[in-house]
């Protein structure tokens, strides 16, 4: 994806996946001066495995060591085609570390 057709929108970095529970991202905010703090809607995300295997699921269901897909460290998760809107993606993806704790890092757009 070009720059031109998306704007950034938030990032989250060192997002820790234990072994011990899924856990999911955690969707950039705004505050309305009217409404409070709201939800952005991210339409794509580049997610980085940085360190340690995970697992991980988009149906809303909690990955375990042996349910979901297994993904090395070093990988990254290139949800950023200019056609498709991930946010449903975006809004249920769960990872849990599988060799340990893994880091990752995630860069949102819209």
């Amino acid at each position: 994806m070009s720059e031109s057709s998306a704007n950034g929108v938030g990032v989250q970095t060192s997002l820790s996946a234990t072994t011990g529970a899924a856990v999911s991202l955690t969707i950039p905010t705004y505050t309305d001066a009217q409404e409070g703090t709201k939800a952005m809607t991210p339409r794509h995300a580049l997610i980085g495995i940085e360190t340690n295997s995970v697992r991980f699921t988009v149906d809303g269901t909690a990955p375990t060591a042996s349910i979901g897909i297994l993904l090395p460290a070093g990988t990254i998760i290139d949800w950023t085609d200019a056609v498709t809107d991930y946010n449903a993606l975006i809004t249920k993806v769960q990872f849990i570390g599988i060799s340990g704790t893994a880091t990752l890092n995630v860069q949102f757009r819209s």
